[in-house]
């Protein structure tokens, strides 16, 4: 056997130190030996000495012009840094040698690596149409397109990479990656069990497909991913904050505390962990905590969305109203909120420019009950001088109509007119540098509706108390709000009251419970807020869960019970029983133990002695 092939062959199995030994003795020989110069160049590549493979390979493109020895020797250029050397090397192989997959496919990967993408992916594109069941020339093509944000089209590359090469484990991996990137949780699951296939236990994959349970919902899966991964040593302070993510969805709050403060124990710059952990601590109630935690959240990033409006919800709910508004500001930065007002009516008016004179259409941009609420700034507005149009939710124009003098009130689903300016409603206070001038009463109901109520419920017969245990069901928090109506029953048994159902929407099973109480149904002739403010007027109480009528009837004047759970909305602050918002209001809210039947329990006690 010829010493070349000898040497060749040592090479080809991985005994580099026996190849090099040979090829060396054969150039002691034979200097000018076009292959041993060429594969010993490419030897000393493969281990790491560029010095060396460069001088062997340049020495070996003097005897031949060829392009192997020239991708070879642009490898050898990129090592050391060289990347125009390399890549003018790259390019003359492609020139040189059309039919050569290899050569696209350098070339292509120091394009990506120089971040020339659309240039990458031609040559990759190349490299693949040249031998379309060259594995590697669509594995790159993948991770390319992939990088530039053409997930669909990476896809079809790691498909095809994967069927030539069905054990390329990176290949059936950021499948995975891709497919969840686009939401496609179920076939993410399917490529990530197929890597594992290969490679059972294999800890990086476990993890991501736990980050693929936990998007699909299924997080008992996910957590039990999260405990093996980290099991395996393998995830550290990101799988802990995922996994406490998947506790904080399951409701298990004291465990995903833990988890958070495992990451940011192992990294105290991991931000989301902070950021986790204040949600938690905040709806745990423990809001001095959540607040350092924000706090830690802003020193690391400044500019994050999520922290500052959380922390100016934290603020506003312990009266730190200035600074609150501010933090709150920040929610037009959250995912998903600009898109409640339309574009053409941002950017908005916060207050830099006088607006005496000019055109301004305030918006609603939240639930009915922020309406109520922050529409009793529109006065303050007003007395500036501005030309003010309000848009509202359908259901409350009748009622707002009319309400604020020189103020247009127009439904919002509406075409919008021309202005000059633009507000959400709920950005007033910090525009107005306003706190709770505004008092009760700041609505009033129609007369004629009134009297019409007034009718309906006809004489006498003791005190008439209005209803209401249950919100919107879509509301985030509706589940701790909302009651149902068989624990209101302890209050129609009530001596000397008239209980009235003023529930707009009433489920099944309620009504089933209301056909057989003594509590009168009311609801359905209420068509719209105008009509509810009517009845409430003429009611002597009214007792509701946190919903849009307890607004309404703080904003009325009249008296209001409100019945909270244990962490309520920033807006009712915390432990005390009266409002600033609402001066006929009486807070009673839960204890975080025992649920909802000890709040009936004294509310009936103080329905007892009202009004006596």
């Amino acid at each position: 056997m010829a010493a070349i092939e000898q040497a060749l062959q040592l090479h080809q199995a991985g005994r580099l130190t026996e190849a090099a030994q040979l090829y060396q003795r054969i150039l002691a020989v034979q200097p000018d030996d076009f292959d041993a110069l060429q594969l010993l160049g490419a030897l000393r590549c493969d281990q790491g000495d560029a010095v060396a493979a460069t001088r062997l390979l340049e020495r070996a493109l003097r005897r031949r012009d060829d392009a192997g020895v020239r991708l070879n020797l642009g490898r050898a250029w990129r090592a050391l840094g060289r990347i125009e050397a390399a890549e003018q090397q790259f390019r003359l192989a492609v020139a040189a040698a059309p039919g050569l997959p290899q050569a696209p496919l350098f070339l292509g990967n120091l394009l990506k690596e120089t971040g020339r993408l659309a240039e990458a992916i031609d040559n990759f594109q190349r490299a693949a149409a040249i031998e379309p069941r060259y594995a590697d020339a669509h594995w790159n093509l993948g991770n390319a397109l992939r990088q530039a944000g053409q997930n669909e089209a990476a896809l079809v590359s790691y498909h095809r990479a994967a069927s030539l090469r069905p054990n390329h484990l990176e290949a059936r991996i950021l499948l995975g990656q891709t497919l969840q990137a686009l939401g496609r949780s179920e076939e993410a699951l399917r490529s990530y069990d197929a890597a594992l296939s290969l490679a059972p236990g294999h800890v990086p994959t476990e993890l991501l497909r736990a980050d693929s349970l936990a998007a699909a919902g299924r997080l008992d899966a996910a957590i039990e991913g999260y405990h093996r991964a980290l099991a395996g040593g393998f995830g550290g302070a990101a799988a802990q904050c995922n996994l406490g993510v998947a506790l904080q969805r399951q409701g298990r709050r004291a465990e995903a505390l833990a988890s958070f403060g495992q990451a940011v124990a192992l990294a105290p710059d991991l931000v989301e962990a902070w950021y986790n952990q204040g949600v938690v601590l905040r709806d745990l109630g423990r809001d001095p905590e959540a607040e350092i935690s924000f706090g830690r959240v802003l020193a690391l990033a400044p500019d994050h969305a999520d922290a500052h409006t959380d922390l100016g919800l934290l603020e506003l709910r312990r009266g730190a109203y200035a600074q609150g508004w501010r933090n709150y500001e920040w929610r037009w930065r959250t995912p998903g909120f600009p898109d409640r007002i339309a574009p053409q009516e941002q950017p908005q008016w916060r207050g830099e420019t006088p607006v005496a004179g000019h055109r301004i259409r305030l918006r609603a941009e939240q639930g009915l009950g922020d309406t109520l609420q922050f529409c009793r700034y529109v006065p303050l507005l007003a007395a500036t001088g501005a030309d003010i149009t309000l848009a509202v939710q359908p259901g409350l124009v009748p009622l707002l109509a009319g309400q604020f003098a020189g103020v247009t009130v127009v439904d919002d689903q509406a075409p919008g007119v021309g202005a000059d300016f633009h507000c959400p409603l709920l950005s007033l206070p910090v525009v107005l540098g306003a706190g709770l001038e505004a008092k009760s009463p700041y609505l009033a109901a129609g007369l004629a509706r009134r009297a019409a109520w007034r009718d309906r419920l006809g004489p006498g017969g003791g005190l008439r108390v209005g209803l209401v245990w249950a919100g919107n069901p879509a509301h985030r928090n509706d589940r701790n709000r909302s009651i149902g109506l068989a624990a209101f029953e302890v209050l129609s048994a009530t001596p000397n009251i008239r209980c009235y159902s003023i529930q707009k929407q009433v489920g099944a099973a309620d009504r089933a419970i209301l056909a057989a109480s003594t509590i009168t149904p009311l609801g359905d002739g209420l068509a719209d807020f105008a009509e509810t403010a009517a009845l409430v007027s003429e009611l002597d109480l009214v007792i509701s869960v946190d919903t849009a009528v307890a607004h309404l009837a703080g904003a009325l004047g009249r008296p209001v019970w409100i019945l909270l759970p244990a962490i309520a909305d920033w807006r009712w602050g915390t432990e005390r029983s009266d409002t600033p918002w609402y001066p006929t209001a009486r807070l009673f809210r839960q204890s975080g133990e025992g649920g909802w039947a000890p709040v009936l329990d004294t509310v009936a006690a103080a329905l007892a002695e009202f009004g006596v």
